[in-house]
């Protein structure tokens, strides 16, 4: 149009430019954002208009091939066949969106608990050491003095070495007494997990024996609202007052392991030290950070020979069958409840799968009423290619249509998920709808617009062509299509019944019985003074 418009156009283009800048800002700021846009996409058509052309995918209509103008005829027919059964397209997208959805709150779920890392830099280095002492069935048991002590001794293997422990205490407000998290670490713990403030400093070697206090960030904005001032002043905990020295960051809390893998979030943290080797008190929880290189198979091996040097100088620890035990601390915090979101996984995908053969079911019936129209277009020269990528369009259409639904449906999934999931949960704060959710909904839709795409482009390939001059309605579906329809529901009752099996599955995990009668028992806690 630039040749025979062009003046007028740029005349047009001036006038009412000049009356959006005469205007103000704000018209003439939307002017550039409409103006833009319309160039912007303008020029995208053009050049890939010039890209057809130059490789010669633009060619004769009457060539036989798929033409850039014959995919804007397929994608208008595609478009007049939906206005034209609103009922099958809208039941389709919604099976696929539902589908698509729910399996994209699951996974982000999974991922956000499971499968991201931790916020610590270098996080799978880092690693959780328990005893366990078989002979009496207990696992999880904190440390001695004289374990980490051996521990140390091998920065071959453990880089750095840290323990803490961790306690409900009271604190004094001027008006109230409130119960916190309180919890005591070493200063090794920071080269272990590469935490430092964001306001103030970490503990010192010197400041052993002293009370000094390090916030978690939450909780010096809901008591202290942020306030910067805070560092130096004095708290009261326990009737003791405690010095605050600096506050963590919000993006990378003290996650720690707990030992009845229940969160156990703290507010106040103190400096704690390990002196002696007591091998008696197992009160002390412990993370290491491996050596570069060192894998926690070899860090293992090294913890079950310290183990067995245990059990050769106390009697007591051969009795126990006493071991230690090494665990990425990612897999640590999840040990509880991995084996039942990873069915919970596992069957939701099974019953995507489900759902696109169901999908699937309908495109085939959706095939079988335009069956003539089909024979039609193949007896006037339309090829078998020319039907696939129809198809292909076709398929990718309703995906993309059901993906972009989708969408909010995981959102709402996603917040139900973490509403109703329990506390005792870990790492719910790492569950967001973020870009590796949106990939995976991407890759889910992609996979159910390939299948949709297989499933139509098998059915047109047996097309009869006398169904030109013989439609044949009312006679029930092709040999072809009863073989597809026969091969769609023999895939998806298995698929529901793998399902089934897999949530009745962690049903049962998530309903052990504990031994005992909990209906109508209440925990009470008490957070007394030393």
């Amino acid at each position: 149009m630039r040749v025979p418009y062009g003046d007028e156009l740029h005349a047009d283009t001036s006038r009412r430019w000049a009356e959006a800048r005469s205007a103000g800002v704000v018209h003439a700021l939307r002017w550039w954002i409409v103006e833009g846009s319309a160039l912007a996409a303008g020029a995208a058509l053009e050049h890939v208009d010039r890209g057809l052309r130059r490789v010669g995918v633009r060619g004769r209509p009457e060539d036989g091939t798929l033409t850039g103008d014959g995919m804007m005829t397929d994608l208008r027919w595609l478009m007049r066949e939906v206005r034209r059964n609103p009922g099958f397209s809208v039941s389709l997208v919604l099976v696929l969106s539902l589908a698509l959805g729910l399996a994209t709150a699951v996974f982000s779920f999974v991922d956000g608990v499971l499968m991201k890392p931790l916020r610590y830099a270098d996080g799978d280095r880092i690693v959780a050491v328990w005893a366990s002492r078989p002979g009496e069935s207990v696992d999880r048991v904190p440390l001695t003095q004289w374990d980490i002590q051996r521990l140390r001794e091998r920065p071959d293997v453990f880089e750095s070495v840290g323990a803490f422990t961790q306690q409900r205490s009271a604190m004094q407000l001027p008006d109230r007494v409130i119960e916190i998290g309180f919890g005591w670490i070493t200063t090794s713990i920071h080269d272990v997990l590469d935490v430092e403030p964001v306001l103030g400093r970490t503990f010192l070697e010197s400041e052993r024996g002293e009370l000094v206090a390090l916030l978690d960030h939450g909780f010096w904005m809901r008591q202290f609202g942020g306030d910067p001032e805070v560092l130096g002043s004095t708290i009261r905990i326990a009737q003791q007052p405690w010095t605050i020295v600096g506050v963590l960051p919000p993006d990378t809390p003290l996650e720690l392991p707990s030992r009845g893998r229940v969160p156990q979030p703290t507010d106040v943290w103190s400096i704690m030290w390990v002196e002696g080797e007591d091998p008696t008190a197992a009160w002390m929880r412990t993370v290491a950070r491996l050596a570069p290189g060192v894998s926690v198979e070899a860090a293992a091996g090294v913890a079950a020979q310290i183990a067995e040097e245990g059990r050769r100088i106390f009697p007591e620890r051969a009795e126990w069958d006493f071991q230690l035990d090494v665990a990425p601390l990612r897999e640590d915090f999840t040990a509880g409840v991995s084996r039942q979101l990873r069915l919970v996984l596992a069957g939701t995908l099974v019953l995507l799968l489900a759902a696109v053969a169901n999908a699937g079911n309908l495109m085939l019936l959706q095939r079988e009423r335009r069956r003539h129209r089909t024979a039609v277009r193949l007896a006037i020269g339309a090829s078998a290619g020319r039907l696939s990528v129809t198809a292909l369009m076709e398929a990718a259409l309703f995906a993309s249509v059901a993906a972009a639904l989708a969408v909010p449906l995981a959102g709402i999934g996603l917040d139900t998920l973490v509403r109703w999931t329990p506390a005792d949960v870990p790492r719910l704060d790492a569950v967001v709808f973020d870009a590796r959710a949106g990939l995976f909904l991407v890759l889910s839709a992609v996979v159910a617009a390939a299948l949709l795409a297989a499933i139509s482009i098998a059915w047109t390939a047996d097309v009869p062509t006398d169904d030109v001059v013989r439609p044949s309605r009312g006679d029930g579906p092709s040999w072809s299509g009863s073989r597809l329809v026969a091969a769609e529901v023999a895939f998806a009752v298995p698929l529901l019944i793998v399902g089934a099996l897999l949530a009745r599955s962690a049903t049962e995990l998530a309903e052990v019985d504990p031994g005992f009668d909990a209906d109508g028992a209440v925990a009470v806690r008490l957070a007394l003074p030393n």
